[in-house]
């Protein structure tokens, strides 16, 4: 007669089922651990989307074979954002460390982000001089909703454009660069803001903009933009609106 399985020692049922059916469940239990580290890691980044696509045309460069190249980005700007902004946040940043593959997914989903919403001009029309720039911009602020006015040609103190809306009067500079735009236009935009009774400023480029022209624009709130970025203006407005009451001294 063939045993049944009430027959098989419990001893060998202890040594081979158990231990297998543990196995499976700490395997499903590490790879849900994984999951919600890798989720964590994306969400961070997400957030950071525009700043990240910000960073990657920043460092990346044209050669001279007309060929687009990400060298410092890839080398250092990835593992910077990671260390410094990605790990600093993460609940879990020990792990996201010492694990080869949850390191490995999250840089790759830096990258993906970043070129996702890297600056593109693929949209921009054909523009040879910065004053049909202005005019390009002027167009995306008018089909937006905005009240635009443009200043003189000469004497305009430093600003292009002035749009408006409710009570919000913004004054703009354009700047059609090859290069990055320095800190020179964000001085000429603060103090046109200032002559023209501003609300807000900001200097409006196809390009990127310098270290200096970024640390200066924080002091003096000017906004950075790209053109890209006229389309969401109202909403950053609203945001540097917030950062203006929270820095702004308590009585």
């Amino acid at each position: 007669m063939t045993p049944g399985i009430s027959s098989i020692p419990i001893t060998w049922v202890t040594l081979t089922v158990v231990p297998t059916v543990i196995s499976i469940l700490l395997l499903r239990r590490s790879a849900k651990r994984k999951e919600e580290i890798l989720q964590e890691g994306y969400a961070i980044i997400g957030k950071y989307s525009k700043e990240l696509g910000r960073e990657r045309f920043s460092q990346g460069c044209t050669d001279a074979y007309g060929i687009r190249r990400y060298d410092k980005w890839e080398t250092k700007g990835i593992e910077y954002f990671l260390t410094r902004v990605l790990l600093e946040q993460h609940s879990a940043s020990e792990l996201v460390k010492s694990n080869d593959d949850i390191r490995r997914r999250i840089l790759a989903k830096i990258d993906e982000v970043a070129t996702e919403n890297e600056f593109s001009n693929h949209a921009l029309p054909s523009i040879a001089t910065g004053e049909e720039y202005e005019l390009f911009c002027e167009r995306e602020l008018i089909q937006c909703g905005w009240d635009v006015k443009r200043t003189p040609t000469s004497g305009d103190h430093g600003i292009d454009l002035i749009a408006e809306r409710g009570e919000i009067r913004i004054c703009l500079q354009c700047k059609y660069y090859s290069s990055k735009v320095g800190n020179s236009a964000v001085q000429e935009a603060s103090a046109g803001c200032q002559h023209y009774q501003g609300t807000h400023t900001g200097v409006v480029s196809n390009n990127s903009f310098t270290k200096a022209a970024i640390s200066l624009a924080e002091t003096n709130m000017v906004l950075l933009l790209h053109h890209t970025d006229l389309k969401r203006l109202e909403e950053m407005l609203g945001n540097e609106s917030q950062k203006r009451q929270q820095s702004s001294p308590k009585d």
